[in-house]
């Protein structure tokens, strides 16, 4: 099981907006798919996914504030 986390997206921002989610649990995924979009002060990014795989768990709604680094979805590769 791989996880997705929200990674640094502008220099010095600790918190983004997720703003909108481009799959829902039991996707399948090919890497570079993209994810999720989420917003900073700074930019406007998609997450891609980084494997290819089947969404398991979707962990934030969209809406939610947070941080670099937190765990929003988990893949399966099997």
């Amino acid at each position: 099981m791989k996880k997705v986390t929200i990674p640094e997206v502008g220099m010095g921002d600790e918190e983004v907006d997720l703003i909108k989610w481009k799959v829902k649990e039991g996707d399948t995924v090919k890497k570079g798919d993209p994810l999720v979009q989420i917003e900073s002060e700074k930019v406007n990014v998609d997450i891609e996914a980084e494997y290819d795989g089947v969404i398991t768990k979707i962990l934030h709604q969209d809406g939610a504030v947070l941080t670099v680094g937190t765990v929003i979805a988990e893949i399966d590769e099997s």
